[in-house]
């Protein structure tokens, strides 16, 4: 008995699986919240590896102020990484969001984005230990299946100037909320980040 109503939980689940999915995916995958855990391995030997999490919300609106009334994406995001000072950045981006070049498109879904901004960093490292400069972010995020596929990088120059990139893998729970995990590289060291996003 037991037996048989777990193949019926899995045969459900697994009819259910294309519905979530197709539902969550119907929405722009550049509106959402997400949270997220990174972990990094210092590239040096000497180093001590990172640990920290961060908080990102992006979202399109349209400005009724411009004629054409072009999509227009904004993206605020937050993070506190430690190892053996504290770290904290704060950035705040505008961007443009437009449909992936047919040269680097691999399925038919498929959303690409440039934006700038500025980050403000904090490092507990004693004097100057405080820094705002300008940022650039690009990114796409493709759909692949039951999955989808977000890589982005972002350059930041200043005082404490860096080149980060992420690549991560979205799965669907439910029509509002996904989890996803992946690969980073920031500024030489390479780490893992997992989490999970809201869709609005």
């Amino acid at each position: 008995m037991r037996c048989s109503r777990s193949l019926i939980n899995s045969g459900a689940l697994l009819l259910f699986a294309p519905a979530v999915t197709q539902a969550a995916f119907d929405r722009d995958p550049l509106n959402y919240g997400k949270i997220a855990l990174h972990q990094y391995a210092s590239a040096s030997p000497a180093g001590e590896d990172v640990a920290g999490y961060s908080l990102e919300v992006s979202s399109i609106f349209h400005p009724d102020f411009i004629d054409f009334n072009p999509d227009v994406l904004a993206m605020i995001g937050w993070g506190a990484y430690s190892d053996t000072v504290d770290y904290q950045r704060f950035s705040a981006l505008i961007g443009i969001p437009f449909e992936s070049p047919a040269a680097i498109r691999f399925s038919q879904a498929s959303r690409a984005y440039v934006a700038g901004g500025f980050e403000y960093q904090n490092a507990d490292i004693g004097t100057n230990d405080r820094d705002t400069a300008p940022t650039v972010r690009i990114g796409v995020r493709e759909r692949h299946g039951s999955f989808e596929v977000d890589v982005h990088g972002r350059l930041v120059a200043g005082d404490f100037d860096y080149w980060a990139s992420a690549a991560a893998v979205h799965y669907p729970v439910t029509e509002g909320w996904d989890v996803f995990g992946g690969a980073e590289l920031w500024d030489g060291d390479l780490g893992g980040v997992a989490g999970a996003s809201a869709r609005f």
